[in-house]
């Protein structure tokens, strides 16, 4: 499993992290009471080899009681599936990874399908839902181009850096 002490990150970013994303997935249900949305979307990008998937198997890993699917690009046929399984065992944590690659994976006309499809289903979990969407991109100008960073979208984005060397093992 991974450690908390293996997730090396720059201290905003961890407290963008600990504070931001993990204190909300362990409020939400108090916070859908209160009548704040459940259902949150969270965009983590850099560039490659700085964390990004490694993160979000950690964050998997924080919430134990939550269902966790996975999703790499090379499994885009699966996007339906993914989606209305999180609906049924809820609490769920989704997982796009390298959704960058999900986008540029077959021809401009694919792409358009894929991201549509990829909008309308999460657009389709109604915000009460106990469904969060973790996305991990390299490629964000990708992401802008297909309209995954459209308003509304994406709760919350947080960019990782490579951490300094001495804190790199």
């Amino acid at each position: 499993p991974i450690e908390k002490s293996s997730v090396i990150l720059e201290k905003s970013i961890a407290w963008a992290i600990e504070d931001g994303l993990v204190g909300f997935i362990r409020n939400r249900e108090s916070l859908r009471i209160m009548g704040y949305p459940a259902k949150h979307s969270v965009l983590i990008h850099g560039k490659s080899g700085c964390g990004k998937t490694y993160l979000s198997q950690y964050l998997l890993r924080c919430f134990p009681q939550c269902s966790g699917f996975v999703l790499k690009a090379s499994q885009a046929q699966d996007i339906q599936t993914l989606f209305e399984m999180a609906k049924v065992y809820q609490p769920a944590i989704i997982v796009i990874d390298d959704v960058d690659l999900y986008t540029t994976a077959a021809g401009v006309a694919a792409e358009n399908s894929r991201v549509k499809k990829l909008l309308t289903f999460f657009d389709e979990i109604p915000a009460q839902d106990n469904v969060l969407l973790i996305m991990t991109a390299a490629d964000t100008n990708c992401l802008a181009r297909y309209g995954l960073l459209r308003a509304g979208y994406i709760d919350q984005t947080i960019e990782l850096v490579l951490p300094a060397a001495a804190q790199r093992r």
